[in-house]
């Protein structure tokens, strides 16, 4: 099964809906709604945990939020093999730090996964103005161990580790992430051939990290036939 949560046109006082797809039937389920607590927010990345769980971290809309209630983690059941609509669970477990270098837009976009044994990593892109434009800009891999994921729902504090800068990552905007069962990371970017709004050209990259900190790009990285970065 594939998991997505729609952006609702990023409007203020919107919930976003979280679907699941049958990829065999492409049939697909909304399966819930996130509550109003976060209507405000941007949700762009999401995993589901080796139990079957679903996660996901949000971005305020505004900069001028306050910290402490900036990026919460959220979780959401995944309703198993026979969804129905309006079958899961969708909370609030916490919020991620407000400390230097992993709080409000420095955690602006990414994506995240987990490990085997349940430990959650969250590979981002900071962005922010540069010069008067804004622009993505530093890289950075976090990691959440799995015992300090809330069980349920709150809103403390739950820690987070910086494990690495990625400087060769610098500048672009992290798409997604995996995990391979070595441990290496998989990287997905887009690197922008000029300011990142509106719309500017860009180049989609592909990388794999088997050490902290150090990337090697796969090249070519080709777009599928039928395809343009566009898409």
């Amino acid at each position: 099964r594939f998991y997505l949560c729609t952006q609702m046109g990023s409007g203020y006082g919107m919930g976003k809906d979280v679907y699941t797809i049958n990829t065999l039937t492409a049939t697909p389920t909304m399966i819930g709604t996130t509550p109003g607590a976060l209507d405000n927010y941007h949700i762009v990345k999401m995993a589901i945990s080796p139990l079957g769980v679903g996660y996901m971290i949000g971005v305020h809309r505004q900069q001028s939020a306050g910290g402490a209630t900036f990026n919460p983690l959220i979780r959401f059941t995944t309703c198993g093999g026979v969804p129905s609509a309006g079958c899961s669970t969708i909370e609030i477990l916490g919020y991620l730090p407000d400390a230097p270098g992993m709080s409000k837009w420095d955690l602006f976009n990414g994506d995240m996964a987990f490990d085997n044994a349940g430990n959650l990593f969250y590979m981002s892109s900071a962005y922010g103005d540069v010069s008067g434009t804004n622009k993505y800009t530093d890289a950075r891999l976090f990691r959440i161990n799995a015992a300090d994921i809330p069980a349920v729902a709150g809103a403390g504090v739950i820690p987070m580790t910086l494990m690495a800068d990625y400087n060769m990552l610098d500048s672009t905007v992290v798409v997604g992430t995996a995990l391979d069962p070595t441990g290496s990371i998989y990287v997905s970017t887009r690197r922008f051939n000029g300011p990142t709004n509106p719309n500017p050209p860009y180049t989609p990259e592909l990388w794999r990290s088997s050490s902290l900190g150090a990337a090697s790009q796969i090249v070519p990285y080709t777009m599928p036939a039928g395809l343009t970065p566009a898409d």
